[in-house]
């Protein structure tokens, strides 16, 4: 029974690791998607800023040709 017990607690452990892992950018915090329009049309030169609410520090790029 003891045995059990241990080997759940390993399956939940190693599980919650796979959860976190899967929301990291290979140590970068880098955020991808595409720009689109209502069309589904990308746009070029779209300004995306975003802020990192606990530090309130931001970050401002435009989107590539691609919309990227």
């Amino acid at each position: 029974m003891k045995s059990f017990a241990v080997l759940l607690a390993s399956l939940l452990f190693l599980s919650l690791l796979g959860a976190v892992a899967y929301g990291q950018t290979a140590n970068t915090g880098a955020i991808a998607g595409t720009i689109t329009d209502s069309s589904k049309a990308v746009v070029e030169g779209a300004s995306v800023k975003v802020t990192d609410v606990a530090t309130g520090e931001s970050r401002t790029v435009l989107s590539s040709a691609n919309g990227a």
